[in-house]
């Protein structure tokens, strides 16, 4: 939805920056403000025109329609076949998961964002995930994904599930145990 909200407002003509710190950058003050208080917090102390605008033009982008698809990806969830699907992309190396992550990295938000601020020091200075934490997350997450994979071995082909450990192992920790 961000990266949605970017496009729209740089295709209408809004400079990118601009765009970014509208869709992107200020995400944090919102999400804040839920956190510490609650979606009707947040309401409060945002701006009366930014909260008409969340209370009448939210439900047209959120309808009835987008609820349904978000159900029917939760059937996906409950079922396993998100579990499945995701086991067999990681039996065969993670490809979609790969091309799919790597155009993220490359949208014109991420290239915006990054020279905005790059312009930031403070945002260096506290940032949420340094590089030793971001390290201990990524190999923290190497064994939680290596658990939920045994779990769900149960379910599944082993053939495909020993692949799909074999290839997410390497991609999170490329071999190290530790």
């Amino acid at each position: 939805m961000i990266q949605a909200g970017y496009e729209t407002l740089v295709e209408a003509g809004y400079a990118p920056e601009m765009a970014y710190f509208e869709c992107c950058h200020e995400m944090k003050l919102i999400v804040d403000l839920v956190y510490e208080g609650g979606i009707s917090e947040m309401r409060y102390s945002i701006s009366n025109t930014a909260e008409y605008g969340d209370l009448t033009r939210g439900p047209v982008i959120v309808d009835p329609a987008t609820k349904e698809r978000m159900k029917g990806i939760l059937k996906d969830i409950q079922s396993g076949a998100f579990a499945k699907e995701w086991m067999k992309e990681a039996a065969n190396g993670l490809p979609r998961f790969k091309a799919l992550a790597e155009a993220g990295k490359k949208h014109p938000i991420e290239v915006v964002g990054a020279q905005l601020r790059g312009m930031m020091p403070w945002m260096k200075k506290n940032r949420v995930i340094a590089e030793g934490l971001r390290l201990a997350l990524i190999f923290g997450h190497r064994y939680c994904a290596s658990a939920r994979l045994m779990t769900i071995t149960k379910a599944f082909n082993t053939e495909v599930t020993e692949g799909a450990e074999k290839n997410l192992g390497r991609e999170f920790d490329s071999g190290h145990r530790g």
